[in-house]
């Protein structure tokens, strides 16, 4: 069941990466937007 339509991470580095998969992965959010400083931490 889709609680919020859309997630957005400030910060997706571990613990921000790992909360947005896990939201997806419940089925609680429909897109996952994420946001990084550097471009490097979003290739992962």
């Amino acid at each position: 069941m889709i609680i919020f339509e859309r997630l957005v991470v400030l910060g997706v580095g571990l613990m921000g990466g790992s909360l947005a998969l896990a939201a997806k992965k419940a089925g609680v959010v429909g897109t996952v937007v994420g946001w990084s400083r550097t471009e490097a931490t979003l290739q992962t």
